[in-house]
């Protein structure tokens, strides 16, 4: 299996957009569907089992980024470190399992532990889904696999909540199938594209799980701060408002992560050129990615202003309306912060220093946990949505002058859209949309 020719690249921002409206669409039922059968604090408890996956993801997820570095920058075959990924699958589900054994053992089992326990190696493959298609260049098949688990997690909540009127354990292991038949379909699609024969002089096993380590820990390290980043906010809440207030928030924010499709979309389109293509080549694709991507996030945050009231109280009911304030908070965060899917790939896959997001990282969780311990007990939901904001702005600051000093670029250069990009944009959408996929 070859991997998709760089020209693509325009028809795959389209396509995955797309692929990630749908997605999206599709969270978002089943996140009324959840909230409409168990309310906010059911909502908030069936969250905190994705919260707990979006944790040991981003860490896990760390190796599936070296994997991605290897398949770009290094130029190796799949077939070369696939081993090596096995044994670390091993591993880090060992580990995690004896992580949830100790806190189980110190703050007593409950369903959302036993949940996520039996669901600990789908998670890890799940985190290597992205960074294994995207080093082979495979999107169309990233797209399905994200689209299709989306939709089995709506089809089985049905199932679970709407028909045989389960609650929350129901709703648990539904998400919990969801995930192993994915993963199922993952190691199938990867075993068939590293089926080739490896490169002649491949190290042995311990040189590449050592290769693989050194740069999946630093990923890792960047992907738990940056999940503590995304998700202090949550945190501070449970601590101070109880699963109610943080079902209540959730919707907020799955709102106003909506927007990211976009930056994801192009992101994810854009990974490997990022990674594979020389400096000057890399600074223009992720600066115009970031100019295009804001642009449409601008937009969608001020529709998602304008009718933020209608959408909470309709789908959600009345008693999620605290969420509205929120959302209207997070907004201005959420438009700066979309890039930052855009910005990781440059530093990481071009550069090689994912070290710089874990440096960032530290410095965006100290500022929000500050902010957010400071005003959530006084402001309560839209204080961790102003907290949060603020974070998001002072993160996207930092990047775009670090990013401006690597590259040579200027700040106009990556955030202000010309008419040159437009006209790009409409003719890559024509496009895409009038060309068949890749058979």
């Amino acid at each position: 299996m070859k991997p998709q020719p760089r020209a693509s690249i325009g028809r795959d921002t389209v396509r995955t957009f797309v692929f990630n409206v749908g997605a999206m669409a599709l969270s978002v039922l089943s996140g009324i569907i959840v909230a409409r059968a168990l309310g906010p604090v059911g909502k908030g408890e069936y969250s905190g089992l994705q919260l707990l996956q979006a944790g040991m993801g981003a860490v896990t997820g760390g190796f599936g980024a070296a994997a991605t570095y290897a398949l770009t920058k290094q130029g190796r075959k799949l077939s070369d470190i696939l081993p090596a990924l096995i044994v670390l699958l091993i591993v880090l589900s060992a580990a995690a399992l004896l992580v949830i054994a100790i806190v189980g053992a110190h703050v007593g089992f409950n369903a959302r532990l036993a949940v996520f326990a039996a669901v600990v190696p789908a998670v890890v493959v799940l985190s290597w889904q992205q960074g294994l298609f995207l080093g082979l260049g495979r999107v169309q098949n990233l797209n399905y696999q994200q689209f299709g688990f989306v939709m089995l997690t709506l089809v089985l909540l049905v199932v679970a909540l709407v028909v045989m009127h389960g609650g929350v354990f129901a709703a648990m292991a539904a998400w919990g199938t969801a995930a192993y038949c994915a993963a199922v379909v993952t190691v199938a699609l990867i075993a068939r594209f590293g089926g080739g024969g490896g490169t002649p002089d491949r190290a042995p096993l311990r040189v590449e799980v050592g290769a693989l380590v050194r740069f999946g820990a630093r990923s890792a390290l960047d992907g738990l701060l940056g999940f503590l980043n995304y998700r202090i906010d949550s945190l501070v809440l449970i601590a101070f408002l109880g699963a109610s207030g943080f079902g209540i928030y959730t919707v907020a924010v799955s709102a106003g992560e909506a927007l990211y499709r976009v930056s994801r979309s192009l992101a994810t389109a854009s990974t490997h050129r990022i990674g594979s293509a020389s400096l000057a080549e890399s600074s223009a694709t992720t600066a115009k990615a970031i100019r295009l991507s804001t642009v449409v996030v601008i937009i969608g945050a001020a529709a998602l202003f304008a009718l933020a009231h209608w959408i909470v109280v309709v789908f959600y009911g009345p008693k999620f309306e605290p969420a509205v304030a929120a959302l209207r908070w997070l907004l201005p965060g959420v438009v700066a912060f979309s890039s930052a899917g855009i910005f990781s790939a440059f530093f990481q896959f071009q550069l090689g220093r994912p070290m710089f997001m874990v440096y960032l990282s530290l410095g965006t969780i100290t500022l929000q946990s500050i902010l957010c311990v400071l005003m959530v007990p006084s402001m309560g939901l839209p204080g961790a949505a102003i907290g949060s904001s603020a974070t998001y702005l002072a993160a996207a600051l930092t990047s775009t002058i670090y990013f401006c000093r690597v590259s040579g670029l200027g700040a106009r250069e990556v955030w202000l859209a010309n008419a040159d990009d437009v006209r790009d944009m409409m003719t890559r959408l024509a496009k895409a949309l009038n060309r068949r996929p890749a058979g």
